[in-house]
């Protein structure tokens, strides 16, 4: 990120429910092993009913606690560490919405495009592998975390701060923005929760609300190439 002076300050950009919506151990939920899909999506539906969850993506909760139960159950044919390296592995794979994928693309030459998720270690993890290594793949929109990590300036991510966005955005934001020179009137988050949202407002920035089935959500992200960061709440961004 050194040397290069962002000209409309910073766009934040969410994960999940924005950039993809694939889950975690894809290739294993959708694989032919029915007994593993099975345990596998048992797990998870306890992991996400209760608080495992929310320790996961505060950086409280290991991996290994989470997918442990089942990891012990697995035959000998299977390395001791198959989950965890399969879980780097989808993350890396995990599809993007490519109409976005190639705004933020275009954003990222004049000014930062940092992703902003509260989401696990093992994820931000997986992302900065795909910066550190980036692929060689044929040019056009990115249409992976592989191909978009390479493409944004870094990542900040819940697990590392032990905090969600909503919860206390100066804990979260405040950091990576005093580390570059800008406030939060220099930013704009991009995000499908409207607490998100409000909670970035409420601290000086600029949201907008991201839906999917909103025609108009795309249009307002692409008018910030001309526009830059204007201030007004997420209310005027999206008609």
């Amino acid at each position: 990120m050194q040397g290069r002076l962002p000209l409309f300050g910073v766009v934040f950009v969410d994960w999940h429910g924005v950039l993809s919506n694939d889950p975690f151990w894809a290739s294993v939920l959708r694989g032919r092993n029915a007994r593993l899909r099975g345990q596998l999506e048992s797990r998870l539906d306890e992991v996400f009913a209760g608080d495992l969850a929310a320790s996961w993506m505060r950086g409280a909760t290991s991996v290994e606690r989470i997918i442990g139960p089942v990891q012990s159950t697995l035959s000998r044919r299977y390395r001791r560490d198959f989950l965890q390296r399969r879980l780097i592995d989808d993350c890396l794979k995990m599809a993007v919405n490519t109409t976005l994928a190639a705004v933020l693309q275009d954003l990222a030459r004049t000014r930062f495009v940092v992703l902003a998720t509260d989401n696990t270690a093992d994820f931000e993890d997986a992302f900065r592998r795909a910066q550190n290594n980036p692929s060689r793949r044929a040019k056009g929109a990115p249409e992976s975390l592989r191909d978009l990590a390479p493409v944004m300036d870094d990542i900040i991510c819940s697990s590392r701060h032990g905090v969600f966005k909503a919860e206390d955005p100066m804990a979260f934001f405040g950091m990576w923005l005093d580390g570059n020179g800008l406030d939060f009137t220099d930013a704009v988050l991009i995000d499908d929760r409207g607490d998100n949202c409000l909670a970035f407002e409420d601290a000086g920035g600029h949201a907008i609300r991201w839906r999917s089935d909103d025609p108009h959500a795309i249009g307002a992200v692409r008018r910030l190439r001309i526009e830059g960061v204007q201030p007004h709440s997420a209310s005027t961004l999206l008609p």
